[in-house]
């Protein structure tokens, strides 16, 4: 295999006779450099014994650590072969790479468990290699390697990420501990990325029936808001449709003209929990009683935005009274402070009302509420918006009964 750095990867698992062959190194280099003590595994490389018993002690190693993956990542080519060879007998899966780009871009081919990297090294040094891998791959685990003594750099290699430090030379004994104990860190790691999803699943699984649920319950009040009152039938529903072609003339994105619609349908929910007699009066109102039917976009906001936080569909609900000249409410917000999707639900909701009977008057013809709109165009109403809707009224039939409400 070859890479950026001219990658050099192997693996060691040869049997040759009664011996196993650790590449081009030879036992006795080996224990010279990692002061190997033939008393740890009870063998020699360089000591012949039964091919039977040296094919079980392999295959002990093998299953014990279910070929977990190792890359080692180093500089200098024997420092990779003898970590190479010595990680190979005790079973694991060995990749080398020379640089740290070059592990990169194995570590993008190849699922790792543990990597060994040095921390000087041409190029990326080990540290922003830890730093790197640990946001691409997660669930990997790092262990640096290095001759300096400067614990400050070693720190810095652990802040970043690094599961631990085997310094240079190392001992096959610090050397099949930290990885053994690495390759346990990375299945925990993985484990928990793993049910982490799992439960991420679930849990916005458990939202979405939470979102529906909430959403059905206030759409159902706003059904009940219709049966109580037939004067405002239908209102919301009709409402959010002539929204919906309003949005479409003046050119908006589909999803934000959905939103818009939904903001339609629950923009007057609030009037639920104002009295009936208020809303079916005859005469005109009180002031106390305007002030109390002045509150229902503030609590139509307050129920839908408990389980919805669209800003087009709250933007809608909560200013959908508010006028271009600032006499509106509830926060008497003036020209351009008003949302776009206030403004559209706006004069849907003038037209809807002035169309509708209403307890206190006949509704208006089409032509007369087309009227009644362009005069309040552009002192109570968005100038723009009344234009894109009349703009409409030849597919808007001029029968249509919409029924809303202008206080």
């Amino acid at each position: 295999m070859s890479g950026v750095c001219g990658l050099r990867s192997g693996r060691v698992d040869t049997l040759a006779g009664a011996e196993v062959s650790f590449s081009a190194l030879s036992f006795g280099s080996m224990l010279a450099w990692s002061g190997y003590s033939p008393g740890l595994l009870g063998l020699s490389l360089r000591f012949s014994l039964p091919r039977d018993v040296l094919l079980k002690m392999v295959m002990e190693r093998i299953n014990r650590h279910k070929l977990s993956s190792v890359l080692v990542v180093d500089d200098d080519e024997g420092v990779r072969d003898l970590l190479s060879s010595v990680l190979s007998f005790s079973g694991y899966h060995v990749d080398a790479a020379p640089c740290a780009d070059s592990a990169l871009n194995m570590a993008d081919l190849h699922d790792y468990s543990v990597v060994l990297a040095d921390i000087n090294m041409p190029g990326m040094d080990g540290i922003t290699f830890c730093k790197t891998m640990r946001h691409r791959r997660p669930h990997s685990t790092v262990v640096m390697i290095s001759g300096l003594t400067d614990f400050t750099t070693v720190r810095r290699a652990l802040q970043e990420g690094a599961f631990d430090f085997i310094p240079k030379p190392p001992h096959i004994t610090d050397i099949e501990l930290t990885i053994s104990r690495a390759i346990t860190e990375s299945q925990r790691k993985r484990s928990e990325i793993y049910f982490g999803d799992k439960l991420r699943q679930k849990v916005t699984s458990q939202e979405q029936v939470i979102r529906k649920n909430h959403l059905n319950a206030i759409l159902a009040l706003s059904s009940a808001l219709d049966a109580k009152d037939r004067y405002t039938r239908g209102h919301s529903l009709r409402v959010a449709s002539m929204a919906r072609s309003i949005a479409a003339v003046m050119g908006v994105d589909q999803n934000w003209a959905s939103a818009l619609e939904l903001g339609g349908l629950l923009h007057d929910v609030g009037k639920i929990a104002i009295p009936d007699h208020i809303l079916n009066k005859r005469e005109a109102l009180e002031e106390i009683e305007q002030k109390i039917i002045r509150r229902h976009p503030v609590i139509s906001y307050n129920i839908v935005s408990r389980m919805i936080d669209h800003p087009v569909i709250l933007d809608s609900i909560l200013y959908h009274h508010e006028t271009v000249d600032g006499n509106g409410y509830p926060n008497g917000l003036k020209g351009d402070q008003i949302p776009l999707a206030a403004s559209i639900i706006s004069v849907a909701d003038v037209y809807d009302a002035l169309t509708t009977w209403r307890p206190y008057r006949k509704p208006f013809s089409s032509a007369a509420a087309k009227k009644a709109l362009f005069d309040l165009r552009g002192t109570q109403l968005n100038a723009e918006v009344v234009d894109a809707f009349t703009s409409t009224f030849g597919t808007v039939s001029d029968e249509i009964f919409i029924q809303g409400d202008v206080n």
